[in-house]
């Protein structure tokens, strides 16, 4: 059902800078071009939102344009979590022993509840972002209702569990991070439809990260820092799964944030963080779950 899924679906994305600017560049108003603000008095918090007129939610869109989510199976992950290391040589001894570079991507699955994908949260990240959303002076706050599909929104992924990366070979290259300097990386040992350990699945990356199916593994590497403490000890900074796609480079970039969550992020080979259209973003999250 999942495959589905990626039939008819937006292929915006952004990978550079000058390309968010026109972007945002086409939906700026200028102040006297600026609708009538005047159903926003009063609303002065997201607790106030639901008094607006054609109000509606994120849950509300995502039922417009979401996908739909297959079945999820228990998984045991404490088999897992002993493979944890926080030796960079021991990691990457065994990534290299995996033999990754050349694979060819077939799909990407999360395991965990994405975190950073929530009603409030995207409204201060992408209202607050462009004065096209925002008019500091009436205390208005957007709806995300309001917002443009064609809208950029970076690709930061805040998770707990492992993603999985599925080759078409057939083999599956999983990797997880949830404490700073502390990796674990495997092959072929978590179901392709296992259960996260916490909360609930809401975000497909076939279609979120669908400019990455089809792209070949040129690189993975194990980047390390030294502690600013002590100078003599470096730890795992993060792990970069370097993919090249119709002459594109995709860098996947996993790291531990405030020593909880994972961190993936979809970056250039400049370093710029690829965005995606917010019309992108909705059809990318699994309707009928629960959303902050």
């Amino acid at each position: 059902m999942e495959d589905e899924n990626r039939k008819n679906i937006d292929n915006t994305i952004y990978r550079t800078q000058e390309e968010v600017n026109k972007a945002l560049g086409a939906l700026y108003i200028d102040d006297k071009d600026l609708p009538d603000y005047s159903q926003y008095e009063g609303v002065t918090s997201y607790d106030d939102y639901d008094k607006l007129p054609g109000y509606r939610s994120l849950k509300q869109l995502v039922e417009e344009a979401g996908c739909e989510k297959g079945e999820r199976v228990e998984f045991d992950f404490s088999s897992w979590n002993a493979l944890e290391t926080s030796d960079a040589d021991s990691l990457r001894k065994r990534i290299n022993g995996m033999q990754l570079v050349g694979r060819t991507i077939k799909d990407i699955r999360f395991i965990s509840h994405v975190y950073d994908i929530d009603e409030v949260y995207l409204m201060d990240k992408l209202g607050f972002a462009s004065e096209r959303y925002l008019n500091r002076s009436l205390d208005w706050f957007p709806q995300l209702a309001d917002i443009d599909d064609s809208y950029p929104y970076p690709l930061h992924i805040q998770m707990d569990d492992p993603v999985l990366i599925r080759f078409e070979d057939g083999d599956q290259y999983e990797i997880e991070t949830s404490r700073a300097g502390v990796f674990n990386a495997n092959m072929n040992s978590i179901p392709w439809d296992a259960d996260g350990t916490m909360c609930w699945q809401n975000v497909n990356p076939s279609i979120l990260l669908d400019f990455c199916i089809g792209g070949r593994i040129e690189d993975v590497t194990v980047n390390e820092w030294n502690l600013a403490e002590n100078k003599e000890r470096r730890i795992i900074a993060d792990v970069t799964v370097k993919i090249l796609k119709d002459e594109h480079i995709y860098n996947m970039v996993f790291e531990s944030i405030y020593d909880d969550y994972m961190l993936l992020t979809v970056k250039n080979d400049d370093g710029f963080v690829i965005h995606c259209s917010f019309k992108k973003l909705l059809k990318s999250m699994y309707k009928n779950v629960k959303i902050y």
